[in-house]
C-alpha cells in the first residue's frame, strides 16, 4: 500500500488546487500527501504561486525551475522516501518522472492529460509534432506504473483491442478517472435571486465565460462574439492572455480576473447558457464545463471522442483538419458558436427548464467527487 504519494505541477492553477483539495478528502489519513511544484511563473503576469493555500495535509515544495530540476525531484523522493509521483498538470513531465524514479524505490504515475496520436494517424498527417508526440510518450509509458485518463476518448486507446502492443507486452493499467466535480458545492440557485445579487438585468439574455481567456481556450471566438452580438450581455471571469480580448471595448461586457468559487456558483446559476468551447485536444471536459452542469446551466464546449451526448452539452469542433494539416479556423469557430447561441435562445423557457435539469443529472452521474473519490483512492494507492 502507498503511505507517502506526491503530486507535481510545474506551476499553479486552479483546476490543480481543487484537485489537492479533493486528494486531502480522498486519500486514507495515514497516507502523507506531498506537492512538488516549481518558480516558473513567479514574477510572471501568468503567476499564481501564493495561490496554493487552503491545503492543510499536504506538504508543499517549491523547486527552482532550471536544468537542475530532475535532480531536485530525484533528491526530494530520495529524501521523503516517496513511494508514487503523479502529475496533475502538464503531460510532459513524464521525462522528468522517469529520471526521478530511475533505479530507485520511487515508481510514477502518469495522469494522460492530452492528446496522443494513434499510429495511423501520425503516418497519415505527417505532423513532426505527432510524431515525435507519438514516440516521446509512448516509450516512457513502458516505465510507468499505471495510467489514468481524464479522457474517456483517450482511455479506450489503452483498453480491449486499441490497447498498444506494450501495454500487453509490459502488462500496463489503464484507468479513466475524470477530472472530480465538487457537486455540493456547484449547485441550481434561482436565477432571479442570483440577477438581483450582483445587479445584472433580469430580462438580458446573458452567456458567460469562466477560465484562462487564451488561444486554447477559443478567447480570439469570445471576443469576436462579444463583438457581433451586442443584444446578449457576456459575463467573463478569468486572466487574460490574449490581445484581442485586452484590446476590446463592448458595453455588453462585464469582466473580472478572478472570481472565488462561492461567488463564481452564482455567477454560473445568474447566466442562460456558458459558452466554454476549447481547442485543446482531449483533456476530458474541463473543470469550468462540469461546474456549468452541475449548477444547471447549459454549456458550449468542444466535440470530444467518448463522451456522453446531451441536449444540455452543445459540442463545437473548434477546428478543421484542411489535407494533412490541422487549422484553427476562426470563421468556423464564430459562425458554429453563434448559431448555437442563437438555436438556445430561441427555445422556451419550460424548455430551457427541462435541459437545466438534464444538465445537473448528467454532471451528478458523470463527474460528482462523491462517485469518482473511490475510484482515485483505489488506482493512486494500490
Amino acid at each position: 500500500m502507498t503511505k507517502k504519494i506526491c503530486f507535481f505541477s510545474g506551476g499553479f492553477a486552479f483546476n490543480r488546487l481543487n484537485r489537492m483539495r479533493f486528494y486531502e478528502k480522498t486519500l486514507p489519513k495515514d497516507t502523507e500527501i506531498f506537492l512538488f511544484t516549481t518558480d516558473r511563473w513567479r514574477g510572471k503576469k501568468d503567476a499564481y504561486q501564493y495561490e496554493w493555500s487552503g491545503l492543510k495535509r499536504t506538504k508543499i515544495f517549491v523547486a527552482k525551475y532550471n536544468s537542475t530540476l530532475p535532480l531536485q525531484l530525484r533528491k526530494f523522493c530520495r529524501e521523503n522516501k516517496i513511494d508514487k509521483i503523479i502529475n496533475i498538470g502538464n503531460r510532459a513531465s513524464i521525462a522528468l518522472f522517469w529520471f526521478a524514479c530511475l533505479f530507485s524505490q520511487t515508481s510514477y504515475i502518469f495522469n494522460m492529460m492530452g492528446w496522443v496520436p494513434k499510429g495511423r494517424e501520425m503516418i497519415r498527417n505527417l505532423i513532426l509534432r505527432e510524431i515525435w508526440d507519438y514516440f516521446f510518450f509512448y516509450f516512457f509509458l513502458i516505465f510507468a506504473n499505471k495510467v489514468t485518463s481524464v479522457d474517456r476518448g483517450v482511455y479506450k486507446r489503452f483498453i480491449g483491442k486499441n490497447k498498444p502492443v506494450f501495454f500487453r507486452l509490459f502488462n500496463k493499467e489503464a484507468v479513466y478517472l475524470p477530472a472530480p466535480l465538487n457537486a455540493d458545492l456547484f449547485i441550481p440557485k434561482n436565477k432571479v435571486s442570483a440577477r438581483k445579487k450582483f445587479g445584472l438585468p433580469l430580462n438580458k439574455k446573458i452567456v458567460i465565460f469562466v477560465g484562462r481567456i487564451n488561444h486554447n481556450k477559443c478567447g480570439d471566438i469570445l471576443a469576436e462574439l462579444i463583438k457581433r452580438n451586442k443584444d446578449i450581455l457576456f459575463v467573463v471571469i478569468g486572466r487574460s492572455l490574449l490581445k484581442e480580448f485586452d484590446n476590446l471595448k463592448a458595453k455588453n461586457l462585464i469582466y473580472f480576473s478572478k472570481k472565488n468559487p462561492e461567488e463564481l456558483v452564482d455567477y454560473y446559476n445568474a447566466a442562460d447558457i456558458s459558452f466554454l468551447l476549447m481547442r485543446l485536444r482531449a483533456s476530458g471536459l474541463g473543470q469550468t464545463t462540469q461546474e456549468s452542469l452541475a449548477c444547471g446551466l447549459p454549456a458550449i464546449s468542444r466535440e470530444l471522442e467518448g463522451i456522453e451526448k446531451t441536449p444540455a452539452l452543445i459540442q463545437i469542433p473548434p477546428q478543421k483538419i484542411v489535407y494533412t494539416k490541422l487549422i484553427y479556423d476562426l470563421s468556423y469557430g464564430i459562425k458554429e458558436s453563434e448559431k448555437a447561441l442563437k438555436e438556445f435562445f430561441k427555445k422556451s423557457k419550460k424548455e430551457r427548464e427541462r435541459i437545466s435539469k438534464i444538465a445537473r443529472n448528467y454532471a451528478l452521474k458523470n463527474y460528482s467527487h462523491k462517485i469518482w473519490a473511490e475510484p482515485h483512492a483505489k488506482a493512486y494507492l494500490e
